[in-house]
């Protein structure tokens, strides 16, 4: 709901009030409402707010009573919870915000059993000023960004890399962005492309006395919710009390993410997982607004939307999103966006919807994120009883060519090649880590079941991370929140348990291509389907399908003095080759990198960017 900054000094040097104004005016786009800061000698905090809940001054950030201080992002769902807890120990409110609940229990309870009892999405910077020690805290999930660095002066923290800039030089790490190109910059919990620039990763704190190194503790892994006796209480009931449990949950989930004083809305594509969300959010929100983006032409699922808004009786606002606007809306996106835009070149018209959301007086909105991760909803994840079996006559050829020596790298073209390596190191191996983990969390399943369990939980902990990076980013760029009833705590918890009979079964129809008689998200579906027409409860997998990388053509004019040529030291034959004989798919993703490059280490206007695209670019379709 907001941005956050501040600092924490070494003696003898002192926080300034005009650079914590400077960082908040960086982040004005994620908090229009209201800007405040408090000073304390080495300590400096500043707010940007997106009122919300209690949008009156009482609600007001930063929030101290003197001796402590907070500077909090997000929502926290129990709030109301805390609120009774702490009123029968004497405490006496002031406000309705959650602000000020956060604060009190911090204040009374502490911060690791805060940690343990909030339930929501959550960044904050929370000190005693007094004692010099600042907490810096992120979520469960990385819902909400918080990033740090350090250097001989101090601790400086933000919602956003671009607030560094009035205290620290905000430097491109050259071979994180290289790498970028293959979706790597918005994956990561902890690291950024940016020199020294690092996350809090979802799940801990730091510690910063003083100003001195940090120091990290974790207070929540997503595998401690793993949990062989509910994996078998949930295995030992019919299929349709499972389904019960899922739809209360959902609800649940659902009513305590409305908590709003002002109007929300949600974010539909016309697909099961926004459909599910919207039909809850209709049911306990009257004046709720639906949201989509009409990508026209072949991608276009405007008739899905409209068919659920009709079905709902609610009104539906569309962003009408041309071909050509991607040219127009990359460079400025990338801009918020903060690293190359790779994974979700889609974020250009989902800016477009946060902007559309806004103008209509909406300030957060519901959103279908994570079900895909946690109820198996990508193809991969059902691949993997049968690709030993599909694989079959490939190895069965590599072995027969492999009889002569080399022929089958010459037949194949599989020469060892470096790249992976370099791909890996460049991620701190953090995919590789996280994937033992996951098998070690679900080693009381046969070894058989456990890949795409494994699988699940890896993508929690990365693939989620660029979506909601996305949600963050583009949202915010007009001040619009987004909340994800998906990843609400018990939801997680009971589909990190969730047996695989349970998320996948077999189908009469071909439901998609990917894996042809079988449904996913098994669950889910037919959830959906008592709640919304059977033509959005059954629909394929879209993944807000565009115009994108694969059709984008560019000169060799946009790539000249830019910062991949001086970077990689490229001639103008390399140039013309690299823009006639690379696939358009690679060398659209190198575009954002340059287009990256060039706002953030060759600080060019987002504006200048535009112009040279737009002359250089095309898209064909």
């Amino acid at each position: 709901m907001c941005g956050i900054a501040g600092m924490q000094l070494k003696p003898p040097h002192k926080a300034g009030e005009e650079a914590l104004k400077q960082m908040g005016m960086l982040q004005k786009h994620r908090g229009p409402d209201h800007f405040g800061f408090v000073l304390k000698g080495n300590l400096g905090f500043a707010h940007n707010r997106l009122s919300i809940v209690d949008p009156s001054p009482a609600g007001h950030q930063p929030f101290s009573d003197g001796r402590r201080v907070l500077v909090y992002n997000g929502e926290i769902y129990n709030h109301q919870d805390l609120r009774k807890e702490l009123s029968a120990k004497g405490i006496v409110f002031k406000s309705g915000s959650d602000t000020e609940s956060l604060f009190h229990a911090l204040v009374h309870l502490g911060v690791e059993e805060t940690l343990r009892k909030i339930s929501g999405m959550y960044a904050f910077a929370f000190a005693d000023l007094d004692g010099d020690v600042v907490y810096l805290c992120r979520d469960r999930y990385g819902i909400k960004p918080l990033l740090w660095l350090e250097n001989e002066k101090g601790i400086y923290w933000a919602s956003e890399a671009k607030a560094f800039k009035p205290v620290a030089p905000l430097e491109v790490e050259p071979v994180r962005t290289f790498f970028s190109a293959s979706g790597l910059g918005d994956q990561s919990g902890e690291y950024t492309v940016f020199k020294g620039v690092r996350q809090v990763q979802p799940g801990t704190y730091l510690v910063c006395k003083g100003g001195k190194r940090a120091e990290t503790r974790r207070y929540h892994d997503l595998r401690q919710e793993i949990d062989p006796h509910y994996h078998a209480e949930l295995d030992s009931m019919p299929f349709e009390k499972v389904q019960g449990l899922f739809g209360g949950l959902v609800e649940n989930s659902v009513r305590r993410m409305l908590m709003s004083d002002v109007p929300m809305g949600s974010f539909v594509s016309g697909g099961v997982d926004s459909s599910l969300i919207a039909f809850w959010a209709a049911k306990l929100d009257a004046p709720h607004t639906l949201f989509t983006a009409n990508v026209v032409g072949a991608y276009s699922e405007y008739e899905d939307a409209k068919m659920l808004a009709a079905f709902l009786g609610k009104k539906l606002e569309a962003f009408e999103f041309r071909p050509e606007m991607m040219l127009s809306g990359w460079a400025s996106c990338t801009y918020h966006y903060e690293c190359p835009m790779v994974t979700h070149i889609n974020a250009i018209p989902f800016a477009k919807v946060a902007e559309l959301a806004s103008r209509a007086g909406v300030k957060a909105v519901l959103t279908g994120e994570g079900s895909d991760e946690l109820f198996w909803g990508y193809p991969h994840l059902h691949w993997g009883r049968w690709k030993k079996a599909l694989r079959f006559p490939l190895e069965l050829s590599k072995k027969l060519y492999g009889i002569v020596p080399g022929l089958s790298n010459r037949v194949y073209d599989e020469m060892h090649s470096i790249h992976p390596f370099l791909e890996r190191t460049a991620r701190a191996f953090e995919p590789v880590l996280t994937r033992g983990a996951a098998q070690d969390a679900y080693s009381f399943l046969p070894a058989g079941q456990r890949q795409a369990y494994a699988q699940s939980l890896e993508m929690m902990k990365h693939g989620l991370l660029s979506l909601l990076h996305r949600n963050d980013r583009m949202g915010m760029s007009s001040g619009i929140e987004s909340r994800f009833p998906y990843l609400d705590d018990a939801l997680v918890r009971f589909a990190l348990n969730l047996p695989a009979r349970f998320r996948r079964g077999f189908s009469l129809k071909a439901l998609d291509i990917k894996h042809p008689f079988m449904m996913d998200k098994k669950i889910l579906r037919l959830e959906a389907a008592r709640r919304v027409p059977a033509r959005l409860a059954f629909k394929r997998k879209m993944g807000f399908p565009m115009y994108g990388h694969r059709h984008l053509r560019v000169k060799p004019a946009f790539f000249k003095g830019g910062f991949l040529e001086e970077l990689l030291g490229l001639s103008a034959p390399a140039l013309e080759l690299m823009c006639a004989g690379e696939p358009a798919d690679f060398l659209s993703k190198t575009v954002s990198v340059e287009i990256f490059g060039r706002i953030f280490a060759a600080e060019q206007s987002p504006e200048a960017v535009t112009q040279s695209l737009v002359e250089n670019a095309s898209l064909q379709y």
